[in-house]
């Protein structure tokens, strides 16, 4: 298949590249933009949870029975009054994740995917995992807004397209630009923290969370443009195709083209109209059936009628020598 690196298409019917790397990662911001102003309030609103309101995060024992280990507890952040000193990160010394970093695994969820992490925790007597989840939940609403900015991208670079070359599968180039800022996404903020606990000496925390990057590239990068990018092109193609048959008609108050030989054809016809009409009014019938009646009535003059000395003859010889008629 045939690339143009201009973004434009060939005759061949190429993908354009550039508009699909500018498309997908314009849709990509856009959705990130969506995302943070629906949930921006939300974020706030789980820093600011207390120990006993659930915190930002639950922690979860992925192995339970661990003697002297708690089943589960939950992990509050600095801006959160504090109660429970043992379960805020300022306490294992690691800094909390920013408004963007919460962001990205909200709209990573968007996708269908479900970021995750871990807490492990290190002592001199041992050690355990707990299993990390965000205590910030995503709206059913919210997962329209992937599929609505990736297919109004696919729209864009198609519509931006010469008609002649336009095609559904050049909408799918927005997962090009699509993949790559997911790539970066989910690398930029991945959450990885370190520290230690409290002043233990001895011990160690290690926290991370985020998706795994093969497959959350694959499923929000790849499956989920090329999906929406093909319907936004086919939504393009349809309306250039749906608009061009209309194209000839005459809008109402609107002039109507017509190919100029039909233009010609019926000013000829006007101008020989125009002229028949005019010979009607100057002498009561065309001229050329003029000019035909006036050749049929001398024809006919000329076998009907004797030259006027024979009509003279026959009117003396029916008289009498006295000058009276014969009977």
């Amino acid at each position: 298949m045939a690339v143009d690196g201009r973004g434009g298409a060939d005759e061949g019917g190429s993908i354009p590249v550039v508009s699909g790397v500018v498309a997908g990662v314009g849709a990509l911001v856009a959705g990130l933009a969506a995302t943070y102003l629906a949930k921006s309030g939300a974020i706030a609103d789980a820093r600011a949870r207390t120990w006993d309101e659930g915190g930002m995060f639950e922690a979860v024992l992925q192995t339970p029975g661990t003697d002297g280990w708690v089943e589960q507890f939950n992990v509050t952040t600095p801006d959160a009054p504090t109660e429970g000193v043992e379960s805020t990160f300022a306490f294992y010394g690691v800094n909390a994740p920013g408004d963007e970093t919460v962001v990205s695994w909200l709209y990573q969820r968007m996708h269908g995917l479900d970021p995750g992490g871990t807490i492990e925790i290190t002592l001199p007597d041992g050690s355990a995992t707990y299993a990390l989840s965000l205590n910030v939940g995503v709206e059913t609403w919210l997962l329209a807004v992937p599929p609505l900015v990736l297919t109004a991208a696919g729209y864009l670079v198609v519509a931006r397209m010469d008609p002649a070359d336009r095609s559904a599968k050049a909408g799918g180039a927005v997962a090009v630009g699509y993949a790559v800022g997911t790539a970066a996404l989910l690398v930029a903020f991945a959450w990885n923290e370190s520290g230690t606990y409290g002043d233990a000496s001895e011990s160690a925390v290690a926290v991370s969370y985020g998706a795994d990057l093969l497959p959350a590239v694959l499923q929000m990068g790849v499956a989920y443009p090329l999906v929406f990018g093909l319907l936004g092109g086919y939504l393009a193609c349809r309306r250039t195709a749906s608009a061009a048959p209309s194209a000839g008609r005459r809008a109402p108050g609107g002039d109507q083209r017509t190919p100029r030989g039909g233009q010609q054809g019926r000013s000829q016809q006007r101008r020989g109209q125009q002229a028949r009409g005019r010979n009607e009014r100057a002498g009561g019938q065309p001229r050329n059936e003029r000019r035909d009646t006036g050749g049929q009535q001398r024809q006919g003059r000329g076998r009907s009628e004797r030259p006027p000395a024979e009509r003279r003859d026959g009117r003396d010889r029916g008289r009498r020598d006295d000058g009276s008629r014969r009977p």
